[in-house]
């Protein structure tokens, strides 16, 4: 046997182009949902363990111990009592008086107003019966909003589906999108004027969020579309419901301060101004108008 070598060496080495997977694909056991769950969970975590934490660093010792002693009084009992027997009841009649046959049997808008009715029935008594526990339930009650809207975006098992079909008839074109978020921004713009306030010291502006959306937002559609003959130029607002707006803002708040709440010049003022923005502002008035009446409010004292 004979062998020859060459003295040249060719290297054929072929090259492999690696492409980035998705890192969904790093795990093939878990569905997508799963893992936006997983996601989600320990986002809550850590978001919850670090508020808490920043709450307990830069709140004085003693609200802590304040907040405490509010929930074991009987007015904090009867309050969360009577929010656990209205809400149920309260969303219960709504769906019955739109939809008593499966589809809804008046105007949309008219049926969306109906929940700022009951928002303004939630945070109105807590305010005037245990101010801090009705602050915290507004609190909880968001993150539960975004919990049970991440549920239903993801359709996780059967509750998300059921959120779907019970919430589906009441979107407008700003819920157009895969995100339903007006209900969650209604409550954010009635309760962050009660957190506001109470940081500020100043506890007569604590209602106007609730004022500007629970009361103005909703006679304002209803009396604009029953009755709104004369436009503002360049919006679908009429004068006829900006007008109910103001007059039914004025009277419930003229009502409150019998009770223990505040109303002088300032106070209209600003409803008046927080009327006009929601005439004309094209952004998602649940939000933006009620902080605007907070600021107004504030400012005229």
């Amino acid at each position: 046997l004979s062998f020859q070598f060459d003295d040249t060496f060719t290297n054929t080495t072929t090259t492999t182009t690696t492409t980035p997977q998705p890192l969904i694909s790093l795990f093939p056991s878990f569905s997508a949902n799963t893992l936006w769950s997983i996601a989600f969970g320990i986002a809550s975590a850590l978001i919850a363990v670090g508020g808490l934490a920043l709450t307990w660093i830069l709140s004085p010792a003693d609200a802590i111990t304040s907040l405490l002693q509010e929930l074991n009084t009987l007015p904090s009992f009867l309050l969360v009592t009577y929010w656990l027997t209205l809400l149920p009841l309260g969303l219960t009649a709504i769906r019955a008086l739109t939809m008593p046959r499966g589809l809804l049997v008046w105007p949309r808008i008219f049926c969306r107003k109906l929940f700022h009715v009951l928002i303004l029935a939630v945070l109105v008594p807590g305010l005037y019966i245990a101010p801090t526990t009705t602050r915290l339930g507004a609190g909880l009650a968001l993150a539960a909003f975004v919990f049970f809207e991440y549920v239903r975006v993801y359709r996780m098992g059967e509750p998300g589906k059921l959120l779907h079909t019970l919430m589906g008839p009441y979107v407008d074109a700003r819920d157009s999108g895969s995100l339903f978020v007006t209900h969650i921004y209604l409550l954010a713009g009635c309760a962050a004027p009660l957190v506001l306030a109470h940081v500020a010291g100043d506890e007569r502006a604590a209602l106007a969020g609730v004022l500007a959306v629970g009361v103005g937002d909703a006679l304002a559609s209803v009396v604009g579309i029953k009755f709104g003959r004369h436009r503002f130029p360049g919006t679908t607002k009429t004068l006829e419901g900006t007008s109910a707006s103001v007059l039914a803002q004025v009277v419930t708040a003229a009502c409150l301060a019998r009770v223990g709440g505040t109303l002088d010049w300032g106070y209209g003022v600003g409803i008046v101004l927080g009327a006009l923005l929601e005439a004309y502002t094209t952004q998602i008035d649940n939000l933006c108008v009620p902080l605007y009446t907070f600021v107004a409010v504030r400012s005229l004292r």
